[in-house]
């Protein structure tokens, strides 16, 4: 349930608007929503580029989406200026995203190019001291034959003189070599930390939804996988949470996408802190959805956390000017089970987040495996 509080006043949630002509009209509706939501997913999954800042982009998108849906000047307008009701700034349109989308491509190559350039340089420095040690191998190597021609002369002044020769050049190499190794490998060191660093920021970036900082959709679906093979090993008990926000639309509706997110970044918050264990793994599903793993919890313990953190999400306050907004949530709970699938198990948890919002939403449903559901049946 979404409900917002102004000195103690509930304000009416305005009905849902439909297309009220024909199926042609009822096109143009859905592909201007396609369109809506295309540019929604590109805000709000922007990172920093050179011409523009995450935020900014996000702000931005938001824009273009109520000048397409509600005839709002589009960005950049002259004094707010608007073109018409029924008239888009198709051009406009184009141009931010191509321009985006070009800026992008150059950040990335450059990225790319970076992380190319230490690599180059790793093996670079490779090479050199490899180059290093062959001449002064080399070198030695010509000191010996030296001394060793000059042995066969029986001369006992030469000889004495080409083993100091020999001793001093043979010093001199082992220090100079000794000096060569510190120092490729002082900078060797650092080039490996910085590629580490690279390559660890990429990959956690990579994992983490952008704008609520939880695992996404491709860390969720592994350990998804993980904690079933981690049953049918040890018969670990695991519970899985699909959770969705009720009449999340609304609020994006009456206060913008922005105060959308920011319902979604406290939602976020409050999962993190009523799941605190770091063997829980919270993602971001997708949209307004969540997804939690609870491994070694059963269903028993898994509903009485379920239950706590939907009190937490109740207890939620977005404060918008004057406005106080509150959210509910509905899930869905299901334990792993024998012959258990991520497909399987993952529909069982949704259809249960599915019965919850037709039992009424603010609640929670679960999904029984079907072996307890036979048991049920018999009783």
């Amino acid at each position: 349930m979404f409900a917002r509080h102004k000195r103690a006043v509930q304000r009416p949630i305005p009905e849902e608007q439909t297309s009220p002509n024909g199926s042609i009209v009822d096109n143009q509706y859905l592909e201007m929503d396609n369109l809506c939501h295309i540019l929604k997913e590109y805000g709000r999954n922007a990172f920093d580029i050179d011409i523009s800042p995450s935020a900014e982009t996000r702000e931005t998108c938001e824009k273009w989406v109520m000048h397409l849906q509600y005839g709002a000047p589009q960005p950049g307008a002259p004094d707010g200026g608007l073109l018409g009701a029924n008239m888009k700034d198709w051009s406009g349109l184009r141009g931010f995203f191509t321009k985006h989308r070009q800026a992008e491509s150059r950040y990335v190559v450059k990225s790319f190019k970076s992380m190319k350039n230490v690599i180059w340089t790793f093996i670079e420095g490779l090479k050199i001291a490899l180059s290093a040690d062959q001449e002064a191998d080399k070198r030695a190597l010509a000191q010996l034959d030296r001394l060793e021609s000059t042995a066969k002369t029986g001369n006992i002044n030469e000889i004495r003189y080409e083993v100091k020769e020999v001793v001093a050049s043979l010093n001199a190499i082992i220090s100079e070599r000794r000096t060569r190794q510190n120092e490729q490998r002082t900078q060797l060191y650092s080039q490996i930390r910085e590629l580490g660093d690279q390559l660890l920021e990429a990959r956690e970036e990579s994992a983490r939804d952008p704008l609520t900082k939880l695992y996404n959709r491709v860390i969720f679906d592994k350990e998804l996988t993980r904690t079933i093979d981690m049953y049918r090993i040890f018969r670990q008990p695991s519970c899985l949470l699909m959770i969705d926000l009720d009449h999340f639309k609304t609020v994006n509706d009456l206060y913008g996408h922005a105060v959308g997110d920011k319902v979604l970044t406290g939602v976020a918050n409050t999962l993190i802190m009523s799941f605190p264990r770091k063997t829980d793994t919270i993602s971001r599903f997708g949209g307004e959805e969540f997804a939690i793993i609870l491994p070694d919890t059963n269903l028993d313990i898994g509903l009485r956390m379920g239950e706590r953190m939907l009190n937490s999400i109740r207890n939620m306050e977005i404060v918008q000017g004057e406005d106080v907004i509150h959210v509910t949530a509905s899930v869905g709970i299901s334990e792993c089970g024998e012959d258990e699938t991520p497909e399987k198990w993952l529909d069982r948890s949704d259809r249960a987040l599915y019965q919850a919002k037709s039992n009424g939403r603010n609640r929670m449903a679960i999904g029984y495996h079907f072996l307890k559901s036979d048991m049920r049946k018999a009783g």
